[in-house]
Parts: C-alpha cells; structure tokens; sequence
C-alpha cells in the first residue's frame, strides 16, 4: 500500500465519518480511528474480466477506536471489503471503488442502531 494509497483511504473513512455526524450512545466526541491494513491488493482487472473470482481487490484492516482524553480503546474491529465479479463491470470497476465501501463500513460500527 502507497503513502497516496493510505491518505486516500484515511481521507475517505473521516469523511464518512464526519458525514454521517457520528455520536453513538457511549462514544466520546473526540475518540480517534486508527486502521491498521492488513491486506490491500488492486487486483488485476483483466483476470477479472475473463474469470469472475479472479484477480479480486481486497481491503482489509483492523479498526481501533480511542479515546483521546483518557487514551483507552474503545472498540477494536476487523473490517473488509472485497470485489471479485467478472465481465465489464469487473473490468470497470477500481480499488478506489472499492475503498469507498471499505470507508461506509467503518462508519457502520459507530452508526447507533434502531
């Protein structure tokens, strides 16, 4: 993953973040997200055009979110997100799509529900 690759992707997450104003029940109002990538592969778009499954884009990635007054964690996930199908549409299709999902689903966790 490039420096470009992971400015990229940090903008992204913030700004679903900020979008969606998330305050969940119990979640300070400065906590911090931290990604740690443990996979991001670009694929190949021409394996997937001839093979769907083939030369997939991956992204995954351990979320932490902390507390920045009292530096505790708050919560730790494993987000991911992958695109593998084939034809045009896999041809078309770029990891900065990709990473856009991957950001949305970031922001899920926070997201309170009901």
């Amino acid at each position: 993953m490039s420096p470009d690759d992971l400015q990229r992707v940090a903008a992204r997450v913030k700004g679903e973040l900020a979008a969606r104003k998330l305050a969940a029940a119990g979640t300070p109002q400065s906590a911090s997200v931290k990604l740690l990538f443990t996979k991001y592969d670009r694929g190949d778009a021409a394996a997937r055009f001839f093979i769907a499954g083939a030369g997939q884009i991956v992204i995954e990635a351990e979320v932490s979110f902390v507390n920045d007054a009292t530096g505790q964690q708050i919560g730790k996930y494993k987000v991911g997100k992958d695109f593998s199908f084939g034809g045009i549409y896999g041809v078309s299709t770029s990891v900065e799509d990709v990473e856009g999902g991957f950001a949305k689903s970031v922001a899920v966790i926070l997201q309170p529900s009901g």
